[in-house]
């Protein structure tokens, strides 16, 4: 069985998106699932599937949380709002399986913060609830490695050590007050189930705690940390579920695709029939098929690719009976008739060039894997800076070429002169009356004071006419224009 992305580790309800990895990284030996069968194991523990290891050049991985108000937290999410805890007073259950599995100093841990856009991102983030191994100057007493809880970048050692290459099961318990979040831990505890037992430390983070996403640095070594069985739940026997407690499992997605490239018309016979559900429930399938078409539902279905050129990603979500899903995705690649498609490269200019100066710069926006080169009008090759930049650019015509693979792109690149730094220049005089009819802002007014910006003559009032309604309402009037 071959490593795979942790890209493709996407199952589960409660999220929006699949995980990814700083900088859309996808090496591998990195951040991958496991090449092996089974899961990461604690005691009667119920697992399932397999586990994902790291980490890869002190990347971090991330998921983000699906904390819309009507998502599956809405009980923890005040009304017109995005984040589990904005509504107080609610306790989560959170779990997981975590392991470092090499002997060394390297951080190991799992940290759910408020930042709902980068979800790896730990410094884009101000909130956060954290356990792991932290590094000897936060997590070691007494020269031993120890299980850490951390809240808004306060760190609280446990008493229990780090085994190398043991599986610690860490539960968290979250109470969402207001002003205040009261976060409990849990290292391997000493029961499971049903029973509940003691908290391993309890503290404040003295302020109310969101969470939005999460994020897992496993270090800078290929299988340096490992995690697993990560859960969500109003109930520690759900989050701690041995053999006497009754789990519904998500179902598993899987798709087949013929064929996954060719030329635009592009039919495309989709399956979804290998997907599979723990508990043998009937599933439901939803297609998306990448390209902005409508959603098709049935276990297979077929779809036809036109007026689209390039990498297309097809997803599929089975959902079983309770409402647990489980999405997958296959890539398409819809080409023109030379077998090709855009790279969907795109330019951001940082500077115009100066009058008489080559002060120009532009960053270059591509995807992993494409490369691209930039020359000027003599077709001498313009030197690359920081991987995507290209600095000291003189006013004038470019030529660019990306490509990678079937996809390929070429443009022509024009830098302009910025006037305002060219001698004796200066801005043409102009006037326009604007701002007639305007009322004024209120938030109680009737009427939208924007809606008249520019002055405008009106016609001739139009004469009001009489109209006269006979019948079973004789006397009525109404007047109309």
């Amino acid at each position: 069985m071959q490593p795979t992305h942790p890209k493709c580790l996407n199952g589960g309800t409660g999220w929006i998106i699949p995980w990814n990895v700083q900088n859309d990284d996808t090496n591998i030996p990195g951040y991958q699932i496991n090449n092996g069968a089974g899961s990461l194991t604690y005691s009667n523990l119920q697992t399932i599937g397999r586990y994902a290891t790291g980490g890869y050049q002190y990347l971090t991985s991330g998921r983000i949380l699906n904390t819309g108000e009507y998502g599956p937290f809405s009980d923890y999410v005040a009304d017109f709002d995005n984040g589990i805890g904005t509504q107080t007073g609610d306790t989560l259950w959170i779990s997981l399986l975590l392991r470092k599995s090499q002997n060394n100093g390297e951080d190991v841990w799992v940290d759910f913060h408020d930042n709902g856009n980068a979800s790896w991102c730990y410094s884009c983030a101000t909130q956060h609830i954290s356990v792991g191994y932290f590094g000897s100057a936060n997590s070691d007493v007494s020269g031993q490695r120890r299980w850490t809880l951390a809240l808004n970048g306060t760190y609280y050692p446990t008493s229990v050590p780090v085994v190398v290459n043991t599986s610690a099961f860490m539960v968290l318990r979250v109470i969402f007050n207001s002003g205040n979040t009261n976060v409990s831990l849990y290292v391997n505890p000493a029961t499971l189930g049903n029973t509940t037992p003691t908290p391993t430390l309890t503290q404040n983070t003295g302020t109310a705690n969101v969470l939005r996403s999460l994020a897992a640095y496993m270090g800078s070594n290929p299988g340096n940390g490992a995690i697993d069985e990560l859960r969500f739940a109003t109930s520690y026997a759900c989050v701690a579920p041995d053999n006497t407690v009754s789990v519904n499992m998500p179902p598993v997605a899987l798709i087949s695709a013929t064929p996954t490239m060719g030329q635009s018309p592009l039919l495309v016979n989709f399956s979804g029939a290998a997907s599979t559900d723990p508990e043998g429930q009937a599933l439901t399938y939803a297609w998306d098929f990448g390209d902005g078409s409508p959603t098709q539902v049935g276990s297979s279905v077929s779809h036809t690719y036109t007026n689209v050129l390039g990498q297309l990603t097809a997803s599929l979500t089975v959902t079983d009976n309770v409402g647990l899903q489980h999405s997958t995705t296959q890539d398409i690649a819809v080409t023109d008739e030379n077998g090709n498609y855009p790279c969907q490269t795109s330019f951001t200019v940082q500077n115009m060039a100066s009058c008489n100066s080559n002060n120009g710069r532009v960053t270059v926006n591509a995807a992993n894997g494409v490369s691209f080169q930039l020359r000027n009008s003599a077709n001498v090759l313009m030197p690359i800076t920081s991987g995507n930049q290209y600095h000291n650019l003189a006013a004038g015509q470019y030529q660019f070429v990306a490509n990678s693979g079937a996809c390929i792109d070429s443009f022509t690149l024009y830098i302009a002169t910025d006037s305002t730094t060219c001698t004796g220049w200066q801005p043409s005089s102009c006037a326009m009356d604007i701002g007639t009819n305007m009322s004024g802002f209120a938030d109680w007014g009737v009427e939208r004071p924007m809606k008249n910006l520019f002055k405008h003559v009106r016609p001739e009032a139009i004469p009001l006419q009489p109209l006269v309604f006979v019948g079973t309402c004789p006397f009525l009037r109404r007047y109309g224009v």
